[in-house]
């Protein structure tokens, strides 16, 4: 709905697709920016309708959307035998969309982008054209997910694409089939920047020492966390601004908003609201935070390595497989205020341990999170499946 770190992926997975051997074609739910860039790269896009997921509809019914959600959820826990009729009604448009897309197009692989429980109208669709469903998993959120879901995504997805260990375990755990799962990390190309300016665009002097978290606001990602070390680090670097960059519901921004006025930190916080620019922002940081209680691996991560900018992150999941503590990054306990605190105090007062950060986190992200890497397994996934 919101173009955010998922559509960055779908567009860098198409850049490098080999468009001598495959012919993309994209279907959105909801326009954004994405639309113009991946049209840009001369592949046709689409928009189809859908309701639930439509971002518009949620802005003008609120409270339809709600209930939907909410019978939704009661239908998948109580009534488990109508979860896939319900789902079905409710992605009416859209399946029918995506299955007359399928046949215009004459499409041999459908490849849904988020995560199997969102995406089971896409699911559906390849299933009664018969086509062969190909789905990524880039979401730890599988609570929506019971048996008949499950086995309906066994019996009708060839293969399953998780981003990390974390991920593909969590949804092995709510029953999907771990036989059909493959892990490929996301990948990054190089990237070449200039520096944001946050005098001019947020005025924060350059004497200030910065430090940021970059993504959609919501509870996962440890923003309240943050706030109360951000507040310890204060007492040994006053001179220090925390930039919260991206949106969220209004709801649960003006809570986040509420707790920084209650500790006193108004103008030491800053809230950017969404960054087109995220990337000039993030290189012009002097630490990067990502304090989730969901395993914090993603794209930020990449983008931060490869524009030198050292980072903070919680030691949860399989954060340890991608992360070297103190080599690649710094991971403190989720949820341990103290141990945050310090870290934003020494990753920002010790020069020494920065460089090292910056460094071996740029060449870990160069040797093991290639496009070149991800595209390759990419096309033996495509050409395994269609060829059988």
């Amino acid at each position: 709905m919101h173009g955010g770190g998922s559509a960055e992926s779908l567009y860098q997975h198409l850049k490098v697709l080999d468009r001598t051997r495959f012919e993309p074609s994209v279907l959105f739910v909801n326009h954004s920016r994405y639309f113009e860039k991946i049209s840009a790269l001369g592949i046709p896009c689409e928009i189809c309708s859908d309701r639930l997921y439509n971002r518009r509809f949620n802005e003008e019914h609120p409270a339809c959307v709600r209930w939907a959600w909410r019978f939704r959820a009661a239908i998948s826990r109580y009534i488990p035998w109508a979860t896939l009729i319900y789902e079905w009604l409710l992605h009416h448009l859209a399946i029918r969309q995506i299955t007359n897309w399928i046949g215009k197009q004459n499409i041999d692989l459908v490849h849904t982008n988020n995560q199997v429980d969102r995406d089971l109208y896409a699911i559906e669709a390849a299933r009664r054209k018969g086509i062969t469903c190909v789905a990524h998993l880039r979401s730890h959120n599988s609570h929506g997910l019971n048996h008949r879901k499950a086995d309906f995504i066994n019996c009708h997805v060839d293969q399953i694409i998780a981003y990390s260990k974390s991920v593909a375990h969590d949804w092995s755990d709510v029953g999907v089939d771990h036989q059909k799962m493959t892990v490929i990390h996301n990948a990054i190309e190089p990237l070449s920047v200039q520096e944001m300016d946050l005098a001019e665009c947020f005025g924060i002097s350059p004497h200030y020492q910065t430090v940021g978290i970059v993504g959609r606001i919501i509870p996962a990602r440890g923003h309240f966390f943050l706030l109360e070390a951000f507040a310890g680090a204060l007492e040994s670097n006053p001179d220090t601004r925390l930039l919260i960059v991206g949106d969220g519901e209004p709801e649960y921004v003006q809570q986040l908003k509420r707790r920084v006025a209650e500790l006193a930190l108004l103008s030491q916080v800053v809230f950017t609201g969404y960054c087109q620019d995220s990337h000039g922002l993030i290189a012009a940081l002097d630490a990067l935070v990502l304090p989730y209680s969901i395993e914090p691996f993603g794209r930020t991560l990449l983008e931060a390595w490869q524009l030198r900018t050292p980072v903070v992150l919680t030691r949860v999941g399989r954060i340890r497989d991608i992360v070297q503590d103190r080599q690649t990054g710094v991971l403190v306990d989720n949820n341990d205020v103290v141990q945050l605190s310090n870290a934003l105090v020494e990753i920002l007062t010790n020069q020494s341990l920065r460089n090292s950060l910056v460094e071996e986190g740029y060449q870990h992200c160069r040797e093991n999170f290639s496009m070149e890497g991800y595209v390759e397994k990419i096309n033996h996934i495509y050409d395994s499946l269609l060829c059988r």
